[in-house]
């Protein structure tokens, strides 16, 4: 599967290291515009702006957690009435309840640390796939409407 459907990005992380490599990484996968955002309350500003295909998150952000991040998220789409995101949970604090977690806040795929090009292409593909699914099932909806996001000050 290709990611034809995956041109717009929004990184969260509040590591520059980490930001760069994703953008790059996405970047040679086809995903041509990419938004960085350095913690949730920043990416949920910038979500209300910017229509993104995709997020990509690091586990640990200062301020809002990226649990509080993605539920915020799923929060104003369900309410809203538009389709999710994909969100992608990128983290080196792995345990085994971290992944149920993560999919209880909304998360569409958890990826242990170290990643590889090879397993972050396969989880866009994956986060993507169950983004299609949900559609097809009727959870979501295509096209994207306009989103409003909550400030990450509420």
């Amino acid at each position: 599967m290709r990611l034809t459907d995956m041109r717009k990005a929004v990184i969260v992380r509040d590591n520059a290291q980490f930001g760069a490599l994703v953008r790059i990484v996405l970047g040679s996968f086809g995903v041509a515009d990419v938004r960085e955002a350095g913690d949730g309350g920043e990416a949920l500003d910038l979500l209300g702006a910017f229509d993104a295909d995709v997020v990509v998150m690091d586990w640990k952000t200062h301020g809002m957690s990226y649990l509080d991040c993605a539920h915020r998220i799923r929060r104003a789409v369900v309410n809203a009435g538009n389709p999710k995101h994909p969100i992608v949970v990128v983290t080196g604090y792995g345990c085994d309840d971290n992944p149920d977690i993560a999919r209880a806040a909304g998360v569409d795929v958890y990826l242990d640390e170290p990643i590889s090009i090879r397993r972050l292409y396969a989880g866009l593909v994956g986060a993507k796939e169950r983004c299609d699914r949900d559609a097809v099932a009727g959870e979501r909806s295509f096209p994207r409407p306009q989103r409003r996001y909550p400030s990450h000050s509420s």
